[in-house]
């Protein structure tokens, strides 16, 4: 189990950054099912968040062998609340993107004073290599387990 925890505290960024993008792309759905306070998380920031089963839902379509981590964790732990804390995402997207578009748009002004484009853009780094990189150290950590057996 420690060189699971291992595993996730080496790779959080990359799982935040790949739910953070997934939010912003899906925010006007998430949004809306947010609305409903039996629907919605309280997180630390003051903020809300959609319950685990959608963060992890999305997180083990979009990540292979993401389900095997998810098992690992769920054995010893069955709070999926609290798997999503370990992950390191319970926190209010809404908030963090907002963050980080205002660190953006300082680190924008500083490269640049004179250009204005007048609306404020938000975009992640190239994660893909990080992505792939937490894909094939999926693979390494869960090589030859069967859940199915």
């Amino acid at each position: 189990m420690d060189n699971h925890l291992d595993f996730i505290e080496k790779n959080k960024a990359i799982i935040k950054k790949s739910w953070l993008e997934y939010y912003q792309e899906n925010s006007i759905f998430l949004d809306q099912i947010t609305e409903n306070w039996f629907t919605r998380v309280a997180t630390p920031d003051g903020g809300c968040r959609v319950k685990a089963e959608w963060i992890l839902g999305f997180l083990a379509g979009k990540h292979r062998n993401f389900t095997k981590l998810l098992y690992t964790l769920y054995v010893a732990d069955n709070n999926i609340e609290k798997i999503v804390e370990i992950l390191g995402l319970n926190f209010d997207p809404r908030k963090e993107l907002e963050k980080n578009q205002n660190q953006g748009n300082n680190s924008d002004k500083q490269k640049d004073n004179n250009k204005s484009d007048g609306e404020p853009s938000f975009s992640f780094p190239e994660i893909q290599e990080g992505i792939n990189s937490f894909q094939n150290e999926m693979n390494k950590l869960f090589k030859g387990i069967d859940l199915n057996a």
